[in-house]
């Protein structure tokens, strides 16, 4: 199978998980999916109250790093995460590693280049900070070597193991050693798992149900409690949440769609996942015993992002949209996008929405110029 994938890398090099878009094994590169649509009017939609939500003053601000000597057919960009620790936004770019602001997108510089980094020569698909070490993060990546750990606040990375074309990682943060992990492939029905740390891998792919799409999102909840989220990667079945007791032996469907995205823990414990096609969002309230839809309507298949005030934040039909009643109702937090976005995040430090967009072409081009913007939303006023 590693030969096979490298095969297929080579003919689309660069190509990041942007959420659900992105180069199958068969295909070019699609269209990024955007979540259009009016809001609707209907209990549980983005907007509740009945008619169109009202306007938000303000515009975006391009912050895009500095890309003009990037030649790629796709990317650059891979993704936006904010370190939640420090005011430190970092931007995956395909093949070119990752890329720090801390001053809020107007200066950008490299990561990884202390000495004996290990190269990150991938499209960055996910990135899992450590709760109680702020230096130390793990890095996923496809069309290349897959998991990096770094231990330094990303002077260095360390390729771990055999790994290649990983779509996420999931890490045990209740084991202090950090030993267990859950890693996804990219595009293809493939879980494995690691108890060293990541320096040796066993292959967990033959105990998923055969009748749910490719499953490119694992969630440790306890060291023998799994989630898994099978959607928006393609593959003959359908949409599932799966749930494991038995540490990944077998798997009970808990929820018939969902899992599209990464999801996200909020502070309550609540766990937040975007289902498939833009469709809505679900969530469990009980450590991922059971989910259900707390959104219907126009919301697109991306993780959701929570504001230091406890509000959850995520991606409307045509703006980002908050809720402050656990997603009963919802209200724009920013004017429109100003390009169909493949995610976003939020610095508390900043005060500032990050959204940003993943593009394909024919033919190798010119790395866009606009492929990050900025809007600043004090989540203490507004």
């Amino acid at each position: 199978m590693r030969s096979s994938i490298r095969l297929i890398a080579a003919l689309c090099v660069g190509v990041p998980a942007a959420l659900s878009s992105g180069c199958t094994f068969v295909t070019s590169c699609p269209d990024i999916p955007t979540g259009g649509g009016a809001f609707g009017g209907a209990p549980g939609s983005p907007n509740n109250s009945g008619g169109a939500p009202d306007d938000v003053d303000g515009t975006w601000s391009n912050v895009t790093p500095d890309f003009s000597e990037i030649m790629q057919t796709c990317g650059p960009m891979t993704g936006i995460w904010s370190k939640p620790d420090e005011d430190s936004v970092i931007a995956g770019v395909s093949n070119h590693g990752l890329w720090a602001t801390s001053d809020g997108g107007a200066h950008w510089k490299v990561l990884g280049q202390g000495a004996g980094s290990d190269p990150m020569v991938h499209g960055t698909t996910a990135l899992a900070f450590d709760p109680d070490v702020p230096d130390r993060y793990w890095v996923s990546g496809i069309y290349g070597n897959g998991l990096f750990r770094t231990d330094d606040n990303g002077d260095t990375f360390k390729h771990l193991g055999d790994t290649y074309h990983d779509d996420f990682v999931s890490v045990d943060f209740s084991d202090k050693r950090r030993r267990t992990f859950l890693l996804s492939g990219h595009e293809m029905q493939l879980l494995r798992k690691s108890t060293d740390g990541g320096d040796t891998w066993s292959d967990l792919t033959s105990t998923i149900p055969s009748n749910v799409k490719y499953c490119g999102y694992p969630l440790i909840i306890e060291p023998n409690v799994y989630l898994l989220g099978c959607g928006g990667r393609g593959g003959k079945g359908t949409p599932a949440i799966l749930r494991s007791e038995d540490a990944g032996q077998t798997w009970t469907q808990i929820f018939e769609n969902g899992g599209a995205a990464e999801p996200l823990i909020a502070s309550d414990g609540a766990i937040y996942w975007a289902e498939e096609d833009n469709t809505g969002l679900a969530v469990s309230r009980d450590n991922g015993e059971s989910f259900s839809q707390v959104v219907a309507g126009t919301v697109m298949s991306v993780k959701p992002v929570e504001l230091p005030d406890k509000r959850i934040a995520t991606l409307g039909g045509d703006a980002i949209i908050v809720s402050s009643d656990l997603g009963k109702t919802w209200k724009k937090a920013t004017p429109p996008y100003p390009f169909r976005p493949s995610g976003f995040t939020y610095s508390p430090y900043q005060k500032a929405f990050f959204l940003w967009y993943f593009t394909c072409a024919a033919t190798p081009q010119a790395s866009p110029t606009d492929a990050v913007q900025r809007f600043d939303f004090d989540y203490e006023t507004q």
